[in-house]
């Protein structure tokens, strides 16, 4: 039973999907992938970061921590520091508000064809 549940859809701007291939967001792949996935091993080792996303978040860290020194700690003629002040670049999507569609999902229904309907209803809404 579901009492005020809610849920919601997130629309992702299609200007990101051009960078990729079609291909990848396709129904075909997508069955690939989900058949695929049956028989894949999860180990410990898929879940950590690369060592270039290792090495780029400690460059991160070292710079801030950097910046912070330089501007409140170190006093003397010598700005040169053997640390990046700045952290390197990443690649960055473009800010925009989120195309967010929230649904109410049931209202005290008892699982019936009135309240999958209701969902129905507010999905093609």
């Amino acid at each position: 039973m579901f009492h005020g549940t809610w849920g919601y859809i997130h629309r992702i701007n299609r200007k990101i999907f051009k960078e990729f291939d079609q291909e990848d967001f396709s129904i075909k792949r997508y069955k690939e992938d989900i058949s695929r996935s049956a028989q894949l091993d999860v180990t410990p080792a898929i879940l950590i970061p690369s060592f270039e996303e290792n090495k780029h978040f400690y460059q991160v860290i070292k710079s801030q921590i950097a910046q912070v020194l330089m501007k409140y700690l170190a006093t003397g003629t010598n700005s040169k520091s053997p640390i990046a002040l700045t952290p390197p670049p990443i690649t960055q999507i473009k800010a925009q508000k989120p195309n967010i569609q929230m649904l109410k999902l049931m209202i005290a229904s008892d699982n019936s064809a009135e309240g999958v309907g209701k969902v129905l209803e507010d999905i093609v809404r």
